[in-house]
């Protein structure tokens, strides 16, 4: 049977932390891994066959892993040949590769044209666009901004940066607002910081300073709701403007991929994968196939990803990380052990919230949520579900503010929760 520990985290009251004793087989590794292909750093999907792996190797495939294809060399303007560090995808042949400058390309990688950036002794790390709007981001505090699709780039921070540390992530949240994520682990204290803008780099507020906390991944699943981590993991659900830590997980994270506000994947040192369902609430570390250190992970949705890593190490799931039933009821199978009702996030909510269940074996299933009095408000789902992990959708727009419960009733099990609507 797998079971989970539980520790309370003093983060933002009672929050929980769970890791599987017992890991769930759900990644593969795929057929590029080769010792001598060197590091991989970023991995980018524009669909589930379309991708481009880049580091000391840069390989792009379009049958979703089964094959890869190398890509040219890119030479910078001293005629060296460089590396690349993140990598940026409009569609899948125009891309953004940064490294010791910023490259692109138009015909997937047959050929490159580049932008020196001036002097500046920096390698870049992190690189995002909206539209033909972008920004790079690297050591040495440095900040670069495009408006062209990334064939010009002009620096925003100057040499010394608004901090000076270095830079690991960069998004677009909405509009002109941009988040910035770093720290400088070579100096005593090992200063995180998160910088947001609004006016597209004009200007740069801390909106998160962590002595001690280099901050290194950095992920958005929408225009609120993002996620910041490196020694610890930090939650936004204003678009950026405050931060507040969830729940821990023993690794230091190194990528992280949400495409839904509760649902996520981090990736890190010693070959680490975990997954939440509920926000960071709660964490499961998954069974990843390796022990390599992950550098990035990418999801095309909540199901289908890649990490990558070093040693040229790729992974890859099509089912969030979960492993595929081989029986009913087998534990080896990597299904829920037990019928669980899992906490809804968010909770407090405002209109909208989702209520995740899990089941050990297919189940006729009633989930429904009640007033205070008992009184059925909404009934979510009145049948049979297979085993695995479901997630629901709780509008709540037509009900007014208050305490309300959500009840399972499944495979002989009842289990309630308290859900709390706040207009």
């Amino acid at each position: 049977m797998r079971t989970h520990f539980f520790f309370v985290a003093a983060l933002l009251g009672s929050l929980f932390f769970a890791s599987a004793s017992r890991a769930q087989d759900g990644w593969t590794k795929d057929t590029i891994h080769i010792q001598t292909i060197g590091n991989l750093w970023d991995v980018e999907f524009t669909s589930a066959n379309a991708g481009v792996l880049v580091g000391d190797s840069a390989k792009r495939t379009t049958d979703g892993g089964k094959t890869w294809l190398e890509l040219a060399p890119a030479y910078g303007a001293y005629g060296q040949e460089n590396l690349f560090t993140a990598v940026h995808c409009f569609d899948s042949s125009h891309w953004v590769t940064v490294g010791a400058t910023t490259f692109r390309t138009s015909d997937a990688g047959q050929s490159w044209s580049y932008d020196s950036l001036g002097f500046y002794p920096a390698t870049l790390r992190a690189v995002h666009f909206s539209g033909s709007t972008g920004m790079t981001v690297g050591t040495y505090s440095v900040i670069f901004s495009s408006s062209d699709g990334g064939a010009k780039w002009t620096a925003l921070s100057g040499y010394s940066g608004p901090y000076d540390v270095n830079y690991f992530g960069v998004e677009h949240v909405s509009n002109s607002t941009w988040i910035v994520v770093g720290g400088n682990n070579l100096r005593p204290g090992n200063l995180g910081v998160i910088l947001r803008t609004t006016d597209g780099g004009g200007s740069w507020d801390t909106v998160k300073y962590s002595p001690g906390r280099v901050v290194t991944a950095l992920s958005f699943a929408n225009a609120t709701v993002g996620y910041a981590a490196g020694d610890s993991i930090y939650r936004t659900m204003d678009g950026g403007a405050t931060w507040h830590g969830v729940s821990p997980i023993p690794v230091s994270v190194q990528g992280m991929s949400f495409k839904d506000p509760a649902v996520g994947t981090l990736v890190g040192s010693g070959g680490k994968v975990f997954r939440t369902r509920d926000g960071g609430v709660t964490w499961i570390q998954q069974q990843s196939n390796t022990n390599l250190d992950l550098r990035a992970v990418c999801f095309i949705d909540t199901s289908v990803g890649w990490a990558v890593g070093y040693r040229g190490i790729v992974i890859r799931t099509t089912n969030g990380g979960w492993g595929a039933p081989s029986a009913v009821g087998d534990p080896a199978s990597g299904l829920p052990a037990e019928c669980t009702l899992l906490p809804n996030y968010p909770n407090p909510f405002n209109s909208s919230t989702t209520i995740t269940y899990e089941l050990p074996q297919s189940s006729i299933v009633r989930l429904q949520v009640c007033d205070m009095l008992g009184r059925e408000v909404a009934l979510l789902v009145n049948e049979r579900r297979d085993a695995g992990v479901h997630e629901v959708k709780f509008d709540a727009s037509a009900l007014s503010s208050g305490v309300y419960f959500c009840r399972l009733s499944a495979a002989n099990v009842i289990q309630t929760r308290r859900l709390l609507l706040l207009r």
